[in-house]
């Protein structure tokens, strides 16, 4: 329509989507890959419901897997450090997350080459979504990316689409300041709508109509009362026993630290407020 009334567009692609596509171009097809993500199954199901629950894998959505998966290596690698390899006798903890690894460990060179590759384009993602893509930020990320090969499909795309958003905001006159590549707030927007519920069909024009009725004005109270909410209050009505998020950022990035878990299941919780 705004074509038509002689208004000229530019079509700017979102550096989060690419950067997936780029990824599932490259691991879809790897002979790991799917023991990898069955593997992740089984070590869930042997976890949860467990001593080691905090150490199951994250939730990773099947229909935007390459989104996300990311987190679910970096969870393998540093479940995988837990474990030292000719180990003579294990600690109770340890045997017991051994025993629960089933195909995990044949997946270490999956691993490695991913998280390569991830960690330099999540570093170009950090910068490309804070200060936009200019010439500045892409020299930036043209340095990151030089750990994987120049043959790497992921590199090569990356630099392809650089190139071409660079050419718009040339033509836009953002080359200096930098022009928004990634669409996370209006994605962020839509999944308030899609969450409160828009009908049948969660179609994205259906919820841009809703939108507005939604809008309303916040007041300073309000912000306080978010403030206000503190992790001391919430133990003070749930008692003292540490919540599985706190046991995970305790124990999984932190190899040698498994038997801990132990000691704080054996540690008699706080009373409860009012008993």
């Amino acid at each position: 329509m705004l074509n038509e009334q002689g208004t000229s567009l530019e079509c700017i692609d979102d550096l989060s989507h690419m950067v997936a596509n780029l990824f599932k171009h490259e691991y879809a097809e790897d002979p790991l890959f799917n023991t990898f993500i069955t593997a992740c199954g089984q070590v869930s199901k042997k976890l949860k419901q467990t001593i080691l629950a905090c150490l199951a894998p994250p939730k990773v959505s099947t229909k935007a897997r390459f989104m996300n998966l990311h987190r679910l290596v970096e969870w393998a690698d540093k479940l995988l450090k837990h474990v030292p390899q000719n180990q003579a006798e294990d600690a109770p903890m340890l045997a017991k997350l051994r025993a629960s690894l089933d195909q995990l460990p044949e997946c270490e060179p999956f691993i490695k080459r991913f998280l390569r590759d991830a960690k330099s384009m999540l570093a170009c993602q950090k910068i490309l979504k804070q200060e936009g893509l200019n010439l500045a930020t892409y020299a930036q990320c043209q340095k990151l990316i030089e750990v994987m090969p120049a043959s790497s499909s992921i590199r090569i795309g990356f630099t392809d689409w650089a190139k071409s958003q660079l050419e718009i905001a040339n033509r836009l006159g953002l080359n200096q300041t930098g022009l928004p590549i990634s669409t996370d707030v209006l994605e962020s927007l839509f999944g308030v709508g899609k969450r409160l519920g828009m009908g049948q069909v969660k179609d994205a024009d259906r919820i841009a109509f809703h939108l507005p009725a939604l809008c309303g004005t916040l007041t300073k109270q309000d912000a306080q009362d978010v403030v206000d909410i503190t992790v001391a209050k919430h133990k003070e009505v749930i008692g003292c026993v540490d919540s599985l998020s706190k046991q995970r950022r305790d124990v999984l990035p932190n190899p040698g630290s498994l038997e801990t878990l132990e000691q704080s299941w054996t540690t008699p919780p706080c009373p409860h407020p009012g008993y």
